[in-house]
Order: structure tokens, then sequence, then C-alpha cells
């Protein structure tokens, strides 16, 4: 009985509270442009605490009050807006995350439309950060937005790493959605030298089966050619240990290094032959197809993962952190 009278106060105290907002008693967010840097700010009515308990309270109810507070006191940055990222940020908007930067140069394709979260009749040709921002907003107003219009790269790494947007709000989190090999290396050393937690993304090209997608260390992921790259890069250039390459890839050292992917092997169906016009290389029509499913479990899955992250206490989370960055440590070379 008891639980059915606080059902009824809860969505009597929503009703109540909608009515407000509707004839002007809640204010509504601003939008505050900054360059290429958009923070979207928002102007809390008194009751806003009550919002956020509303909105969250499923989250409460399955992690604790505390991991809710350590989530809304958290900075979050999703790298890649595409078929995985626009994925990632639902699901870290969701669960009540306080401050989320999104990096992106793209806009909206039409061709997006079967992967990607954004992608609508009218979103198509906007800036795919743009368009999540105002998605976000709409989730949690309380929520502060950072959308960096710019591709992560050589150039622009250091700035963005540094939260040069937001410099009194550092990452506690960092979320990998990039295709491009070189990209997510750096990625992966710049957050491991600033002692930032990265979750990395595997690929999504050929996967069908979106039950397979699992957090694995990234030195014992299978079955999975952007990974095997990535590995391959990070062994070469960056002095990290050997991964899992071999015949037995569960008894290679760990990296330490949270990664989401699939050892399901892809699938390829090739487009017939008189309507290639002979073309060379991977394009859109010649390359692996991606599948929404798929790429919604990728991306709610390496959400799920940047969020434990989050909730754990930052005590146990720093220990382990200063475990990970002794044993990635390259090799010292002896010098004569």
């Amino acid at each position: 009985m008891e639980v059915m009278v606080r059902q009824i106060l809860i969505h009597v105290s929503c009703w109540v509270t909608l009515v407000q907002a509707k004839w002007g008693c809640a204010q509504p967010s601003v939008p505050t442009l900054r360059g290429r840097h958009c923070g979207w700010h928002t102007t809390l009515s008194a009751d806003e605490t009550d919002w956020h308990d509303l909105r969250f309270r499923g989250v409460s109810l399955l992690f604790g009050v505390d991991a809710v507070t350590r989530l809304r006191g958290s900075h979050a940055a999703v790298l890649g807006i595409g078929g995985v990222g626009s994925w990632v940020v639902e699901g870290l908007a969701r669960s009540g995350i306080g401050c989320l930067t999104m990096v992106d140069l793209d806009d909206i394709c039409i061709s997006n439309t079967n992967r990607q979260l954004h992608t609508l009749g009218n979103t198509v040709g906007r800036p795919k950060v743009e368009v999540m921002a105002e998605r976000v907003q709409q989730i949690n107003p309380e929520c502060d937005v950072y959308t960096v219009h710019n591709f992560f790269s050589e150039t622009t790494a250091d700035a963005i790493l540094d939260s040069a947007h937001a410099p009194q709000r550092p990452f506690n989190v960092v979320v990998d959605a990039i295709d491009g090999v070189a990209e997510k290396c750096r990625l992966i050393v710049g957050c491991r030298r600033r002692g930032i937690p990265i979750v990395v993304s595997g690929g999504l090209g050929g996967k069908a089966d979106p039950t397979q997608f699992r957090e694995v260390d990234m030195a014992h992921a299978t079955g999975d050619g952007l990974v095997k790259r990535v590995r391959s890069t990070l062994r070469q250039r960056y002095g990290y240990p050997k991964g899992a390459d071999g015949h037995q890839p569960h008894r290679s050292k760990k990296w330490g290094l949270p990664c989401v992917s699939s050892p399901e092997v892809p699938r390829f169906v090739p487009v017939p032959s008189d309507t290639c016009n002979e073309q060379r290389g991977r394009t859109c029509d010649t390359g692996y197809g991606t599948f929404c499913p798929a790429a919604g479990a990728l991306g709610f899955a390496l959400a799920a993962a940047a969020t434990r992250m989050l909730v754990k206490p930052q005590r146990q989370q720093r220990q382990q952190q200063e475990k990970k960055e002794q044993k990635l440590e390259p090799p010292k070379v002896a010098t004569s």
C-alpha cells in the first residue's frame, strides 16, 4: 500500500511540475555559444533538485545515491559522434552524467540513417555534435554540454585532452569512438600520460550479432581487426607488451585497458560486379556493412563501462590507475 501511495505522489508531482513549466513557472535552459566550443549552461529553478531525483531515481536504485552524486559531478568526453559515439552519448546522458564534451567535425549525412542515433529527416546536413547537444539538453537540462566541432588529431590532441574549452572541468573519463588507428593510438597514449581513465571501442563493421559485444582487456580482445591493428601500432611505436595475437590469447599479459569488442567474424556481402564499376579499395558500397542493433549494443556497452569507472570510489579508482600505468611503462633502453 505504501509503495502504491508513493508512486501516486510521484506521478502527481511530475504532473504539477509539467503544468508549471508549461505556464512559465519554470525557467528554461539557455544555450550560449563560444566560437567552435558550444557550452550549454542552464538556469535552474528552485525545484530542479527534485527534477534530477525524478529523472534518475532508477539509477540510484540500481547503483546507490552516492553513485548518482558522483555521476552528477563528473565530466565525460566522447570522441567520435557517429554510429557508436551517438549511442554512447545517449547512454551517459540518461545515466545522469553532469558534464559532457563531444568531439567531431562531421555533419549528418543521409547515409548515416541505418546506424546513427541523431540522423533524422530534419537533421541531415547539421553538425553531429550540435544535434546531440540539443538532444542531451532535452534529456537532462542540468547537464553542461560542450561541443568541439573538430577532429581529434596531432594538432588538436593537447587542447582537447587538456580540456581547454572547460579548464575548470577536467575529464574524469574518456570514451573512444574513433575509427582511425593512428588517432585511437594517439588518444590512448595521451589519456594514459595524463592519468585520464579511458575505454576503447572495437570495430562495428560487419558485426551483426549485438549479443556478442563485451568488455574485455584490450590485450585479450579477439576477432576484431581494428583492435588488432591498434595493438600492433601501440607495440611498435609506444612499447606496449604483446597482446592476443597468438594461439592462446587468454595467457597474454593484461594491459589494464578496457575495450568493448565482439569476437564475431565480420560478414561481408560483395556488391555484384556489374554495379561496382571496377572500383578499387573499399568504398561505401564495397566495405563492411553496419547494423543499428549492433551499433547500439556497442555504444551502450561503452557507456556502461565508463559509468562503472565513474561510480567506483575515487581511492580505489586511483589505485587501479596507478597499477595500470606501472604495467604499461615502456622498457628503458640502456645507453652506452
